[in-house]
């Protein structure tokens, strides 16, 4: 089995993914492969950390969608009357939110999406687990880390699939 279709396979199984590693191991990179590949499926909103400067759940998904799929208010509230299981949520560089903003956001953050992936740094992996894991189901939690090989080739070559796939990506 390829790794990522083993790594899709066990999203799906657990819905809660951490992926951490340091700042050049790409995870950035995977996230937005891991975009591309649901985004077919499911209705995914990716988060950067700018994207948080308030706890504001509702306002930050709002926010979040109408960037990527546009500010029609019936979009939006079709997006909303979804059932969680077709909703995703990858937020990148977790680490890097103020944590007033992180906590805030995250609780209840289970009630809107039915599978949430974050990177983060492995230099602070164990306040982050721990934050997210009393925010989330613990039972649905699994944790990849990442080494940072080839980065300079993955870098390339991401950025070239996202600039003809999604420009807003990349």
């Amino acid at each position: 089995m390829h790794t990522l279709d083993a790594f899709y396979s066990e999203f799906e199984r657990c819905k809660r993914i951490e992926i951490n590693g340091h700042d050049t191991a790409g995870k950035t990179a995977l996230l937005k492969i891991i975009f591309q590949h649901y985004l077919p499926r499911k209705s995914v909103l990716f988060c950067k950390v700018d994207d948080i400067s308030s706890g504001n759940r509702k306002r930050i998904i709002k926010t979040l969608f109408e960037d990527l799929y546009g500010d029609e208010p019936a979009s939006f509230e079709k997006f909303e009357r979804l059932d969680k299981s077709h909703k995703m949520i990858l937020i990148d560089d977790l680490h890097l939110i103020n944590p007033k903003h992180v906590e805030s956001f995250l609780s209840g953050i289970e009630e809107d999406f039915g599978y949430i992936l974050y990177s983060t740094s492995n230099t602070m992996k164990l306040d982050m687990e721990e934050r997210i894991k009393s925010a989330i189901a613990k039972d649905s939690y699994a944790c990849y880390s990442l080494l940072p090989l080839y980065q300079n080739k993955r870098k390339e070559l991401v950025s070239k699939v996202l600039k003809i796939k999604n420009p807003l990506l990349s």
